[in-house]
C-alpha cells in the first residue's frame, strides 16, 4: 500500500505469515508496493503524511528481523529506487535486505518504455552485491524464455529473478517453464 498500511496492521500480517509458514522454513517477508519518495526521511509520504518512508520501513524491517536470526526483508519498488536509502549500514537498522528494482513485462527489460534501449540499473546499485537485488518479469513467453530474461538479470547485477510467461500473475507457470527458470536463473 505504498506505506499507507498502519504499522500495527502490517505487524499483524507478519505475525500471521510466521504462524502459518514458520514450520515450513519461512525465511523472510516480501513487502509489495514499497514507496520510494524523493526524500525518504521527510514525514510526508507514509501513513497519510505522519511518518517517513525511512521510519516506516525501518520499523517493519526491525519487526521481521526480530522474528529470528537470518530473516530477510524484500521491498518491491518495481523500479530503481532514487538512492540507496533502503540499505542502511547495519542489519538492525536497515530497511531492506533485497530491493525489487524491476517489475514489468519482459519487453520493457529489453526495450524500456519503447525507448529502444534496455532497462538498466541505477548507477548507485553497482556498489552492492547482486544478492541485494531482484526483478520480476512477466509476459516472458517464447522458446528462449526464461533463459533470456535470467541472462539479462545476471548482466544487470540482479541476484534474484522471477520470470513468468503469463501477463501478470494470474496463473502459475508450467512445470516445464519453472524447470527452465531454475536451470537458467
Amino acid at each position: 500500500g505504498y506505506c499507507q498500511v498502519p504499522l500495527a496492521t502490517a505487524e499483524g500480517q507478519i505475525d500471521s505469515w510466521y504462524a502459518w509458514y514458520r514450520a515450513d522454513g519461512l525465511r523472510g517477508i516480501f513487502f509489495d508496493e514499497a514507496a520510494d519518495p524523493a526524500v525518504p526521511a521527510a514525514s510526508s509520504d507514509c501513513l497519510s503524511g505522519s511518518s517517513s518512508a525511512l521510519g516506516y520501513y525501518r520499523a517493519l524491517s526491525t519487526y521481521v528481523h526480530d522474528e529470528a536470526a537470518g530473516q530477510a526483508v524484500a521491498l518491491n519498488f518495481g523500479v530503481n529506487p532514487g538512492s540507496d536509502w533502503p540499505f542502511a549500514s547495519s542489519t538492525t537498522t536497515q530497511n531492506a535486505d533485497i530491493a525489487v528494482v524491476f517489475e514489468d513485462p519482459y519487453t520493457d527489460l529489453v526495450n524500456y518504455g519503447g525507448s529502444g534501449a534496455a532497462w538498466s540499473p541505477a548507477s548507485w546499485e553497482a556498489g552492492y552485491g547482486s544478492q541485494r537485488f531482484a526483478m520480476l518479469a512477466y509476459d516472458a513467453s517464447g522458446a528462449k524464455q526464461p533463459a533470456a530474461a535470467c541472462s539479462v538479470a545476471a548482466g544487470d547485477n540482479i541476484g534474484y529473478a522471477f520470470v513468468t510467461p503469463t501477463a501478470g500473475y494470474a496463473s502459475f507457470p508450467s512445470a516445464q517453464y519453472l524447470t527452465g527458470e531454475l536451470t537458467n536463473c
